[in-house]
């Protein structure tokens, strides 16, 4: 089936000059935010779909720091057991939130 996952931001990253995105990756595949201004609270309301089984049991977050000139930093990343939060019969959808490391 098909699995939606909006980003819908995060809060008190702990540098108010970084310039963060998100990486977001469900089996195989991977897909990214833009990136915003400097901020420890950005919003980004990015909605993606990925291709996903019984098989596929996590989605996986990154943050990075979006640098203009060098390589991107990973700032935080954490993971979500995907179906913990929804069932392919009843419960098929969910609002969840992730405390990243």
């Amino acid at each position: 089936g098909t699995l939606t996952v909006t980003v819908v931001g995060a809060k008190d990253l702990a540098s108010p000059d970084w310039k963060p995105y998100a990486t977001l990756r469900v089996g195989d595949k991977e897909q990214k935010t833009k990136h915003t201004g400097k901020t420890s609270t950005p919003e980004w309301n990015e909605t993606f779909k990925f291709t996903a089984s019984s098989h596929t049991q996590k989605a996986y977050i990154w943050l990075h720091d979006h640098k203009t000139l060098g390589k991107d930093k990973e700032i935080a990343d954490g993971e979500v057991e995907i179906w913990r939060h929804i069932q392919p019969e009843g419960m098929t959808q969910a609002d969840v939130f992730i405390e990243l490391r």
